[in-house]
């Protein structure tokens, strides 16, 4: 008994505290297998890094840590992330009190995805097979959220997560010679005809059933002029719903076939011995049409912070990073290492971090006001950039109350930027409480703001926020603000 009870000293030091759990599918109660499992730590004793592991067969998962306040998230494909005690698929989760020489357990029952089900069909209602079909969520611009294509009786599924959506065919052409142009549910080929599809969590929208409709397909070709021969071999048309690449012959001719009507891009870029060459430009096809892309050095954007932000972003304390935004997507975030860089031309989106200690008052692209995260196009030759960074940032203090003069500890508090113009992201911030039910915001631009404690809503869901009635501010620069908040019960 005296070696068994110092093999469990070892296993189990003292002061560790033990998380057990099994998780399982919330509908058929049956274990979900190698789930991943991130432990984070809130607060605690001793700097504990976060922790993740996988569920064995079983279902079941094992933690040791130091004692402290963690919160838990599990993530499984074809599943809603889930976050211990959150109240909706999107809230934020419950902290865990994990004490030493302790054993815990949690029993997690995890959602599968909503889903929406439908078929395509041709003029005399029969299934269409091998149509494309993209599902959009419902913002400004339209970002595809799931694409499949129809089955051998023009049936597709799309899996996602809960929230309003537009579903489009994609342009196609079929074996038996129709051509299809892209059209939304319920029928139509312009947005403003769409119909919202709502998701929810562990629910399938069916009957998600409409024609594809005929319609002529364009063909565009052209030609790529190189500044260095054969230094490019391939470009690409983009929009909306996706984008096409093709090959270029050796004289550098291209061409597409079956291009549906509407708004695109073409894009080619190449690298010549280390040089950035690449020819970027907007194109509207209503008909057959010849292009004509020339191949030019990549555009020199030139970030030119005024005052004492040069000094800063040279020492790292402000970093400017730039994002492609094409049609079909939002490149990988860009950051900027050095005053000048090469970029292909085309639309980008500006962000800037001060660090808290200040905050990009304007940014201009050759001497024009940007608004913060719309898009700056950037054209071959020089492109200036100026930052103006101002120090005189704001900030917001304050305790998060559950009943009168009884704070809330680790409670999830978000803050909302209203009408900062230009708007600074994040729109939405988040933070939790400390041990005390104390709150604080720092290194804030002046604008009004909406503030919000709870862990019954999802933060992004602008009814359920509308209807919290959540208390508005405004910071004027350099101002501190302290404002008590009432935790928010749904």
């Amino acid at each position: 008994m005296r070696l068994f009870a110092m093999v469990l000293l070892a296993v189990f030091p003292v002061q560790s505290a033990v998380l057990t759990g099994i998780v399982l599918d919330f509908e058929s109660a049956r274990p979900l297998a190698r789930t991943l499992v991130t432990l984070q730590p809130i607060q605690t004793a001793d700097s504990a890094d976060p922790q993740t592991t996988r569920t064995e067969s079983n279902g079941t998962f094992l933690f040791t840590a130091p004692p402290g306040v963690y919160t838990l998230t599990l993530v499984r494909e074809g599943f809603a992330v889930y976050r211990y005690g959150a109240k909706c698929w999107n809230c934020a989760g419950a902290p865990i009190f994990l004490t030493g020489n302790e054993r815990t357990a949690v029993d997690v029952r995890m959602h599968r995805l909503g889903a929406l089900t439908g078929t395509i069909f041709d003029e005399n209602q029969i299934g269409i097979p091998d149509i494309p079909v993209v599902v959009y969520a419902a913002t400004r611009p339209m970002r595809p959220a799931g694409k499949v294509v129809t089955d051998d009786r023009g049936a597709f599924r799309v899996a996602l997560v809960p929230g309003p959506y537009l579903v489009r065919t994609a342009a196609a052409q079929t074996k038996d010679g129709m051509t299809y142009i892209p059209s939304f549910y319920p029928e139509g080929v312009e947005r403003r005809l769409a119909r919202l599809i709502p998701i929810e969590l562990e629910r399938t929208s069916t009957n998600i059933d409409f024609p594809a409709i005929p319609g002529k397909l364009y063909r565009v070709q052209g030609h790529v002029s190189m500044a260095v021969p054969g230094s490019a071999n391939s470009i690409d048309l983009i929009s909306d719903s996706g984008r096409e690449k093709v090959g270029l012959d050796s004289q550098g001719n291209f061409v597409f076939d079956r291009v549906f009507p509407g708004p695109y891009e073409l894009f080619v870029e190449a690298r010549d011995r280390g040089t950035c060459y690449a020819a970027w430009q907007p194109v509207t096809v209503d008909r057959d049409m010849d292009v004509v892309a020339q191949l030019t050095r990549c555009a020199m954007v030139i970030v030119d912070p005024n005052g004492a932000a040069r000094k800063q972003l040279r020492d790292k304390n402000v970093q400017v990073t730039l994002r492609r935004r094409d049609l079909d997507q939002d490149g990988p975030p860009i950051p900027v290492k050095s005053f000048t860089t090469e970029l292909p031309p085309g639309n980008y989106e500006i962000t800037v971090n001060a660090g808290g200690s200040g905050y990009a008052s304007e940014i201009t692209v050759q001497g024009k006001p940007v608004p913060f995260r719309s898009a700056a196009r950037f054209s071959s030759g020089y492109n200036v950039v100026q930052i103006t960074i101002s120090t005189l940032t704001a900030s917001i203090t304050g305790r998060v109350l559950d009943r009168p003069n009884e704070t809330v500890p680790y409670a999830p508090v978000f803050l909302e930027t209203l009408d900062l113009d230009p708007p600074d992201p994040p729109l939405i911030r988040e933070g939790r409480t400390a041990a005390d039910g104390t709150f604080t915001f720092g290194g804030l631009p002046p604008a009004k703001y909406r503030l919000l404690a709870t862990f019954d809503i999802d933060p992004a869901d602008r009814v359920a926020v509308e209807q919290a009635n959540a208390p508005e501010l405004t910071l004027r620069p350099g101002s501190s603000a302290v404002h008590d908040l009432s935790l928010y019960h749904k």
